[in-house]
């Protein structure tokens, strides 16, 4: 106890003066990892499972395919494969006689959107030895002994289970009969980790599976970690697996594998089976292994056909997952492309809804702005600079001794009247309102979660979890209850959130949960929540509980009338449907600006689409150069936001000059204008699942040259960026995906041809966008103080052509803020240029929203030639026109008088 108070006295005093980068010593490692090592020590090749034929119980009809599995030591397990939509497997694993006292927990209710949708199959054949079915193109195939399940496409398997026999599912069971069992009891009915003890109540309860993705090159996915894009290959290297345990990790290193503040369990590959996923879906402290394999790539034929068509000839890569305790339960995505991957990963835990226009414009965050002086000055200076924005933010200094639901009476007398100056400004404010809740008695908050029982408990049972956290002593809210999540929605309403309004919106931090005085910085995993799950149930999960709760009380704020905005730290599988997230912790320096694409790509890979970094870093500070280039990646993240730690010097932008203060405005001003853009992208997420920015190969999943890329991504289908991370670089290297493809540079227009890499200069005022041939981009051009103070502003179309001039785009817009667009209040706009004609005509959904806005200026670039009259199709009204020889772009002037506008222009040469 006296070492956990001096560790909290340090870490309450911490400055970056006196911080150094992450202590590792705080994490563990699989080898510290009891339930790790038993399973990445298992004998592979080793038969240890075995299916039952007479137990075999086709229902084809209803999708379900059930059997018993027995282990070697005559243990029985009761399995499941479910045939879903889109060819989807399930499977799932449990004691065929579980232990009364203590089930499997399973986070299906929370992280799935639905309950999904099972499909009749058939059988195509069944002995003593196997059964084959088919589930629309999928068949599946389970051998008997040793048991193995394989997907197959085709009669061609991609994905096999258990290749390895790798499966574990160790069952509750007394220490005694643990013991007789012949493994070595230390370590696993408890577990002791620097000063702190894990009594494990139950004993050890891990399972495991092996999964074998056929033809596969690449593997990618398992956000959040601070690495590159493509998973390592972690058996050869001799290094831990990737960690899923979400954890407070401040000042990350870069290229590192330890656990973060996420844990979405889910991958996809790329190889010659195109692309599937694997979806595993626990909540308990996880570890996936890596193998990449390559059979016959040492020969001199294999060689030559992996360097010819680079297909992963016979490559194959093995991966090894473990969890702690759960259900054993996963999902196999057929693919066979990434854009199907994530359209069936979607299917079963959700999208992210369609957020409001304005929190996708820029956010200026500090930890802290001191007081209500503080936030008008940096709302005037934005102001008076020229630079949009939409919100401001406030971090934990704005509350009475860092009790949420609070505000500081001396530093923030009056915060309705700054909220309400803000609001007339078309300006919001959000809070940040952590779950750690200050044990203070005339706290009210604490006193009724006190009062009510809605504390997450200690191992007993019965008294208070106690930790550290920014007040001092805290509790935590036990959200795994509805009755609590039901208490903390109610604390967001305008009536118990006192000196609120609706203008203020809402950031959960901490809520991995971060415990200054817990193991590893987090929960004890033998704290219990309600029904008696043991924290090391549910970890992973909380901070997924946490967003729920403030998402439903922000929906109750508004009567169900406004889009709720939440950013949060620590995600699972699920959170997309209630929260923007960014990256945590990170440092101002430029290997973490370097590593802001992947793990931006890695987030949208795992169905979590509303993502950024913190611009400039949160610790130390950035120079100047530095500052510049991240506020350039930030321009083209989904979430833009700058942040930074209390003790660093002030970083707005104003403060680094005027050259740096307009490269940094013209920045933030590309943002403003690609709007509609990026309002259409995410609603074109919610109809798909698609990301909104993605990793080149998505894109071009045939383009083999882009499997291992990660600096560079495209933004939706119609634009590539290709970020400068390094310091002093005034030009790189920016390969053209797509040998089909035409591509040219956002700002001059210079042509460039896919399937080449060329040399891109890069001065500290260019950000390198390209504009994809084949694409119509929406803009509007007439930047403003925030996202939509006139709703009416007009539209510029970017119509650039391929290499057959060629066209198409869409336009999605709604009012941005409510749901009305649920009821038919939104319009689709589909623009397509072909054959020397343009056309602008409702989708086939289009609702009917109203709107005075309209096409202001169209744009053709990559035009072959000037045409000799441009006019209007229906009457052959000649409109006015303005072409430019050098660039080959010709724009059209004031063409259509309202959006909603069917038309279409002839193009005469």
């Amino acid at each position: 106890m006296v070492l956990d108070i001096f560790i909290l006295l340090c870490l309450l005093v911490l400055t970056p003066q006196t911080v150094i980068a992450v202590d590792k010593g705080n994490f563990k490692t699989c080898s510290q990892s009891n339930f790790c090592q038993r399973n990445r020590n298992l004998p592979e090749g080793e038969p240890r499972y075995h299916v039952f034929p007479s137990s075999v119980t086709p229902e084809p009809d209803k999708g379900i395919l059930s059997f018993h599995i027995k282990d070697n030591n005559g243990v029985t397990l009761f399995a499941v494969l479910q045939t879903l939509q889109q060819g989807i497997l399930r499977f799932s694993l449990k004691e065929f006689h579980p232990v009364p006292t203590h089930e499997r927990f399973s986070p299906s209710e929370f992280s799935l959107d639905n309950e999904p949708t099972k499909l009749p199959f058939k059988v195509l054949s069944q002995s003593d030895t196997q059964i084959y079915i088919q589930n629309g193109e999928i068949q599946a195939q389970i051998e008997f002994s040793p048991f193995q399940l394989s997907a197959l496409r085709e009669g061609q398997p991609f994905v096999v289970i258990n290749k390895r026999n790798l499966m574990n599912f160790e069952p509750f069971m007394s220490k005694d009969d643990w013991n007789a069992s012949g493994v070595d009891v230390e370590g696993t009915w408890e577990e002791n980790f620097k000063s702190h003890r894990d009594s494990n109540p139950f004993g050890p309860s891990s399972i495991g599976i092996d999964v074998r993705f056929l033809g596969a090159k690449h593997l990618y996915g398992l956000p959040e970690h601070s690495d590159g894009l493509s998973l390592s290959d972690t058996k050869s290297d001799g290094g831990d697996p990737y960690r899923l345990y979400n954890l407070d990790v401040f000042e990350y290193e870069v290229n590192n594998r330890m656990a973060l503040y996420g844990a979405v369990p889910l991958v996809y590959s790329i190889g010659a089976n195109g692309s599937n996923g694997f979806f595993w879906l626990n909540a308990a402290e996880t570890w996936v292994d890596v193998q990449k394999v390559s059979d016959g790539g040492d020969s001199v034929v294999g060689s030559l056909l992996n360097s010819v068509f680079n297909s992963g000839g016979s490559s194959y890569i093995d991966t090894h997952w473990m969890s702690e305790t759960g259900l054993l339960d996963f999902f196999i995505l057929p693919g066979p492309t990434p854009s199907s991957v994530s359209e069936q990963y979607s299917q079963l835990t959700g999208v992210t809804p369609l957020p409001a226009l304005w929190s996708l414009g820029y956010h200026q965050c500090r930890w802290n702005y001191k007081d209500q002086e503080d936030v008008a000055q940096v709302d005037a200076n934005l102001e008076a600079n020229l630079i949009p924005y939409d919100a401001i933010w406030l971090d934990i200094e704005h509350t009475d001794g860092k009790k949420y639901f609070t505000w500081d009476a001396n530093k923030f007398p009056d915060s309705i009247a700054m909220l309400d100056k803000l609001a007339e400004r078309n300006h919001k404010l959000v809070v940040i309102i952590d779950p750690h809740i200050k044990r203070e008695d005339n706290y009210r908050i604490y006193k009724e979660l006190k009062e009510r029982g809605y504390l997450v408990k200690s191992s007993d049972g019965s008294s208070d979890y106690e930790g550290a956290c920014w007040p001092g002593g805290s509790s935590w809210p036990d959200f795994l209850s509805q009755e609590v999540r039901q208490y903390w929605s109610e604390c967001y309403l305008v009536e118990n959130y006192s000196g609120s309004t609706s203008n203020l919106h809402v950031w959960n931090d901490m809520n991995e949960p971060s415990v200054f005085t817990g193991p590893e910085v987090t929960m004890h995993k033998d704290a219990v929540h309600m029904g008696g799950w043991e924290h090391r149930d549910i970890h992973n999960l909380y901070g997924l509980l946490v967003t729920l709760g403030t998402y439903e009380g922000l929906l109750m704020r508004s009567k169900h009338q406004e889009r709720p905005f939440i950013l949060t730290r620590s995600v699972f599988p699920g959170s997309q449907r209630y929260s923007a997230v960014w990256t945590g912790d990170n440092e101002a320096s430029w290997g973490h600006l370097k590593i802001v694409v992947p793990m931006v790509l890695q987030m949208g890979l795992g169905g979590i689409p509303f993502v950024g970094s913190d611009v400039g870093g949160f610790f130390k500070h950035p120079s100047p150069e530095l500052l510049v280039r991240w506020y350039q990646v930030g321009a083209y993240s989904p979430f833009f936001r700058q942040h930074a730690h209390i003790d660093t010097p002030r970083r707005e932008p104003w403060l680094f000059g005027e050259d740096n203060l307009r490269i940094i405005r013209d920045a933030i001003t590309d943002r403003y204008q690609l709007l509609p853009y990026w309002y259409t992208l995410f609603y074109l997420h919610t109809q798909s699942g698609a990301p909104v920015v993605r990793p080149l190969w998505y894109e071009f999943p045939e383009d083999y040259n882009t499997w291992d890329m990660y600096e560079q991504a495209m933004v939706g289908s119609a634009i590539m960026i290709s970020p400068v991370t390094e310091i002093g670089q005034a030009s790189q290297e920016v390969y053209f995906p797509d040998e089909d493809s035409i591509w040219y540079d956002k700002k001059s227009f210079v042509r460039f041809t896919g399937g080449e890499t060329r040399s891109v200069s890069t001065p500290l005022d260019k950000i390198p966008v390209f504009l994809r041939g084949g694409s119509v981009i929406p803009f509007r051009m007439r930047v403003r103080r925030s996202s939509n103070p006139n709703p009416d502003d007009p539209f510029t179309l970017y119509v650039v052509l391929d290499g057959k001039q060629e066209a198409s785009g869409c336009l999605y817009w709604d009012d941005g803020h409510s749901f009305s667009y649920k009821d038919g209040n939104y319009l689709i706009r589909e623009f397509s240029y072909k054959n020397g004609e343009f056309s602008s005509a409702a989708g086939a959904t289009s609702g009917g929203f109203s709107t005075k806005s309209w096409i202001e200026r169209i744009l053709v670039i990559g035009l072959k030639g000037k045409p000799i009259k441009v006019a209007l199709s229906s009457s052959g009204d000649e409109l006015f026109t303005k072409w430019d020889l050098d660039s080959k772009t010709l724009e059209i002037r004031k063409p259509v008088e309202n959006i909603k506008t069917d038309v279409k222009i002839r193009f005469s040469f």
